[in-house]
């Protein structure tokens, strides 16, 4: 298929039938291919295309409901799942999660170990007439690590500022070593875990991994995707259960076990507007 313009697939939308949503599928995906970008998205495509026809109250609605700019971003969004709300980015996402909670739990107990055995250096010292030549302060410890580490913007710019200031006050006014790893562990044992995008926190807030991930990611990305209209996620809310059960069951080629069903889909997303606050 020959394509004029980028934005063919957009223009062909205008032409308001469920023909004109086939076609720009079609230019979607040869697009993709020629740009050789988005190349995932391909196989969505192509599934959407050879399953058209089981869509047709689907497409009846995008071309009833929904004028053609709402059309292409929803039609956008769909195609783009596979990236953004893959199932295995949310048990990914869960895992680096539950790793990242049991390694501030190592950091802390780590912490308070190595603190515990750094003061006792200093106070099996005291009095003894032994002594070694661990580091005494923050000062020798911030030099030693900049030079095992060879960083050289550290020696250019900003050590001799520090040399300046450790040099006008003594140890008594800077925090011990022992002190600053026991802030290193309480701020690890206190460190919230958090997920940086809206997708994943909504993609990861079930227990565990299941389809009500995709749902919930589903609604998520029409609510930040349509901003050519704020209102168009209560559009979406309103598409018959069964419609959309059966346009993500394709997206994600779930099948047999896997397969989404109509009632599912309802509850997944009563339990979604009820979390989200959405009326």
């Amino acid at each position: 298929m020959s394509i004029n313009s980028s934005l063919q697939y957009i223009e062909v939308l205008k032409t308001n039938t469920v023909e004109s949503i086939r076609l720009s599928l079609e230019y979607m995906k040869a697009e993709r291919l020629k740009k050789q970008f988005l190349a995932s998205e391909v196989p969505v495509i192509e599934r959407l295309l050879l399953r058209f026809d089981e869509l047709s109250g689907f497409w009846k609605h995008l071309v009833s409901d929904f004028n053609y700019q709402e059309r292409y971003d929803l039609i956008n969004c769909i195609v783009g799942l596979i990236i953004t709300a893959n199932p295995d980015r949310f048990v990914k996402a869960r895992r680096i999660k539950k790793e990242l909670e049991d390694n501030n739990h190592e950091i802390a107990k780590t912490a308070a170990h190595l603190s515990n055995l750094m003061q006792r250096h200093v106070d099996i010292k005291e009095g003894s007439g032994v002594s070694s030549d661990n580091f005494r302060s923050i000062r020798y410890a911030i030099n030693f690590a900049a030079q095992i580490a060879a960083n050289h913007h550290y020696d250019m710019y900003p050590k001799s500022e520090l040399e300046r200031l450790f040099n006008q006050y003594d140890d008594r006014y800077w925090p011990s070593l022992p002190e600053i790893i026991d802030a290193i562990g309480a701020n690890a044992e206190h460190a919230e875990i958090y997920v940086v995008d809206e997708v994943t926190e909504v993609g990861t807030q079930s227990q565990r991994a299941s389809s009500v991930d995709c749902v919930n990611a589903f609604y998520q990305l029409v609510q930040l995707a349509t901003h050519h209209d704020a209102a168009m996620l209560k559009k979406v809310f309103s598409l018959p259960n069964g419609e959309i059960a059966s346009l993500l069951n394709i997206v994600y080629d779930w099948k047999d076990e896997k397969t989404l069903s109509t009632e599912q889909l309802k509850n997944y997303k009563s339990r979604y507007k009820q979390n989200m606050d959405v009326r």
